[in-house]
Protein backbone atom coordinates (compact mmCIF):
# COMPACT_ATOMS: atom_id res chain seq x y z
CA UNK A 1 0.00 0.00 0.00
CA UNK A 2 1.35 3.40 -0.96
CA UNK A 3 0.34 6.40 1.15
CA UNK A 4 1.42 9.63 -0.57
CA UNK A 5 0.14 12.01 2.13
CA UNK A 6 -1.09 11.96 5.70
CA UNK A 7 -3.80 14.02 7.38
CA UNK A 8 -3.95 13.80 11.17
CA UNK A 9 -6.98 15.19 12.94
CA UNK A 10 -7.49 16.29 16.52
CA UNK A 11 -10.98 16.87 17.86
CA UNK A 12 -11.22 19.88 20.17
CA UNK A 13 -13.99 21.29 22.33
CA UNK A 14 -13.40 24.97 21.49
CA UNK A 15 -11.73 25.72 18.17
CA UNK A 16 -10.82 29.33 19.00
CA UNK A 17 -8.96 28.35 22.17
CA UNK A 18 -7.22 25.35 20.61
CA UNK A 19 -6.39 27.20 17.41
CA UNK A 20 -4.61 29.88 19.43
CA UNK A 21 -2.59 27.25 21.35
CA UNK A 22 -1.52 25.50 18.12
CA UNK A 23 -0.70 28.88 16.53
CA UNK A 24 1.66 29.49 19.44
CA UNK A 25 3.02 25.95 19.21
CA UNK A 26 3.73 26.14 15.45
CA UNK A 27 4.58 29.84 15.50
CA UNK A 28 2.08 30.65 12.77
CA UNK A 29 -1.58 30.77 11.80
CA UNK A 30 -3.27 27.80 10.10
CA UNK A 31 -2.57 27.37 6.40
CA UNK A 32 -6.20 26.59 5.56
CA UNK A 33 -9.40 27.82 7.21
CA UNK A 34 -11.65 24.97 6.13
CA UNK A 35 -14.86 26.09 7.84
CA UNK A 36 -16.12 27.70 11.03
CA UNK A 37 -15.19 24.52 12.92
CA UNK A 38 -12.05 23.27 11.13
CA UNK A 39 -8.54 24.60 10.42
CA UNK A 40 -5.42 22.97 8.94
CA UNK A 41 -1.64 23.35 9.11
CA UNK A 42 0.70 21.89 6.52
CA UNK A 43 3.55 20.46 8.61
CA UNK A 44 5.73 19.30 5.74
CA UNK A 45 5.38 18.53 2.04
CA UNK A 46 3.07 15.55 2.60
CA UNK A 47 1.80 15.95 6.17
CA UNK A 48 -1.16 17.94 7.48
CA UNK A 49 -2.68 18.46 10.90
CA UNK A 50 -6.28 19.54 11.24
CA UNK A 51 -8.31 20.63 14.22
CA UNK A 52 -12.04 20.11 14.18
CA UNK A 53 -14.45 21.33 16.84
CA UNK A 54 -16.92 18.79 18.17
CA UNK A 55 -18.33 19.10 21.69
CA UNK A 56 -20.07 15.73 21.53
CA UNK A 57 -17.02 13.45 21.63
CA UNK A 58 -14.34 12.61 24.18
CA UNK A 59 -10.86 13.66 23.21
CA UNK A 60 -7.73 11.59 23.57
CA UNK A 61 -5.21 12.34 20.85
CA UNK A 62 -1.50 11.63 20.96
CA UNK A 63 0.48 13.53 18.35
CA UNK A 64 4.21 12.87 17.98
CA UNK A 65 6.25 15.25 15.84
CA UNK A 66 9.94 14.84 15.02
CA UNK A 67 12.21 17.79 15.77
CA UNK A 68 15.62 18.24 14.14
CA UNK A 69 16.94 20.16 17.16
CA UNK A 70 14.90 19.65 20.31
CA UNK A 71 16.81 22.26 22.32
CA UNK A 72 16.13 24.94 19.70
CA UNK A 73 12.48 23.91 19.43
CA UNK A 74 12.03 24.04 23.21
CA UNK A 75 13.66 27.46 23.31
CA UNK A 76 11.36 28.76 20.58
CA UNK A 77 8.30 27.35 22.34
CA UNK A 78 9.32 28.79 25.71
CA UNK A 79 9.75 32.19 24.05
CA UNK A 80 6.13 31.87 22.85
CA UNK A 81 4.90 30.85 26.32
CA UNK A 82 4.61 27.08 25.84
CA UNK A 83 6.58 24.91 28.26
CA UNK A 84 7.06 21.15 28.22
CA UNK A 85 5.70 19.38 31.29
CA UNK A 86 8.17 16.50 31.00
CA UNK A 87 11.37 15.60 29.17
CA UNK A 88 12.26 11.94 28.63
CA UNK A 89 15.70 10.70 27.60
CA UNK A 90 15.69 7.37 25.79
CA UNK A 91 19.21 6.04 26.22
CA UNK A 92 20.98 5.83 22.86
CA UNK A 93 17.82 6.64 20.89
CA UNK A 94 16.73 10.22 21.55
CA UNK A 95 14.66 12.54 23.68
CA UNK A 96 10.99 13.43 23.92
CA UNK A 97 9.35 16.58 25.29
CA UNK A 98 5.70 16.35 26.35
CA UNK A 99 3.02 19.03 26.09
CA UNK A 100 -0.76 19.12 26.57
CA UNK A 101 -3.12 21.23 24.48
CA UNK A 102 -6.19 22.94 26.04
CA UNK A 103 -8.22 19.70 25.72
CA UNK A 104 -5.43 17.68 27.39
CA UNK A 105 -4.46 16.01 24.11
CA UNK A 106 -0.80 15.00 24.29
CA UNK A 107 1.64 16.60 21.87
CA UNK A 108 5.18 15.22 21.84
CA UNK A 109 8.31 16.61 20.19
CA UNK A 110 10.80 13.83 19.62
CA UNK A 111 14.46 14.16 18.68
CA UNK A 112 15.68 10.83 17.31
CA UNK A 113 19.43 10.23 17.43
CA UNK A 114 19.44 7.47 14.81
CA UNK A 115 17.10 5.01 13.17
Amino acid sequence: MRIPSIFVGITVSDLAISQRWYELFFGRAPDVLVSADEVMWQLNEQGWLFLVEDDSVERSANLVLAADDLNAALGDLAHRGIESHDLEVIKGAGRKAYFHDPDDNEVVLAEIYSL
